[in-house]
């Protein structure tokens, strides 16, 4: 969440035509982007949390009014059905409501110990950057990482079948999970043997990385279905598969990708239109 002066004067909507972005070279400047094309006179609208975009319409509203007072009026809030909402509650048929009520509290409580075990890590990874970190300190984050991921993992595999892989709580699961595996990989950096590759299975040292790589695929699939190419959730899973090392088993995982890395070149190069079919294709959730 961002309280900037020049950015509070944007209004909220839960479907933004722009997003804020932190600068690539200041850290105390941020970059508001367009999401889509916006016509003459349109107004530009951010979303005031970006997790906002990925819950459905009873659960973003009420946050909204506990954490700045009003009650959401944006279009795809006051609209009686909305096809992103649609996908974002998502479930089998005949899933009774005492079961999804179970669910819905396994993944509050896995999402409330995964998102501490992470902010542990990152901590843990800040302090090491400018000063010593005990190897005590180090072993409690992984720790706390490998407990969340299993967890995590346990109800992945629980909930298949029974909610869709777009349903919003499928997807905040996926993206911890990615992340936990992360961090991990950031704290547990290892060498990778190129004496031992497997054309199928690639590197027998790196099955975290081989693993991050597959839910990375899944996540951003969703993703692709619900929220537009820039969205900032969506480019923060993209630049977790950019920064993965190479292990040999890429090619099982390509084509999900494929315009977000177009969509990356033209971030780098603003000159380009932004509407060209080429590099271009919207999204469900634009």
């Amino acid at each position: 969440m961002l309280l900037l002066a020049q950015t509070a004067l944007f209004n909220h909507s839960c479907r933004p035509n722009a997003a804020v972005y932190a600068h690539e070279s200041e850290d105390e400047l941020v970059q508001v982007r367009l999401l889509r094309d916006v016509q003459q006179g349109q107004e530009i609208a951010i979303c005031y949390d970006s997790s906002l975009h990925k819950m459905p319409k009873q659960r973003r509203q009420a946050l909204l009014h506990s954490r700045w007072g009003f009650e959401c009026g944006c279009p795809r809030c006051t609209t009686q059905s909305d096809q992103v909402d649609a996908l974002l509650t998502a479930t089998r048929a005949d899933l009774a409501s005492a079961q999804l009520a179970v669910l819905e509290l396994e993944f509050e409580r896995s999402a409330t110990v995964a998102e501490t075990a992470t902010r542990a890590a990152t901590d843990v990874l800040q302090t090491g950057a400018t000063s010593d970190v005990s190897s005590a300190e180090v072993a409690s984050a992984t720790a706390g990482l490998t407990n969340s991921i299993k967890s995590l993992r346990v109800l992945l595999v629980q909930a298949e079948g029974l909610m869709d892989v777009t349903h919003w709580r499928m997807q905040h699961t996926l993206k911890l999970t990615c992340v936990c595996l992360w961090l991990q990989h950031m704290m547990l950096p290892h060498a990778l043997r190129t004496d031992d590759f497997d054309p199928d299975l690639g590197f027998s040292e790196a099955p975290d990385i081989a693993q991050l790589r597959r839910l990375l695929h899944v996540a951003l699939a969703a993703e692709a279905a619900t929220s537009p190419a820039l969205h900032p959730m969506r480019l923060e899973l993209y630049g977790m598969w950019q920064g993965l090392p190479q292990t040999g088993d890429e090619w099982k995982t390509g084509g999900v990708f494929d315009d977000l890395d177009r969509l990356s070149a033209l971030w780098h190069h603003a000159d380009a239109p932004l509407s060209s079919p080429d590099v271009w294709n919207a999204p469900l959730g634009s």
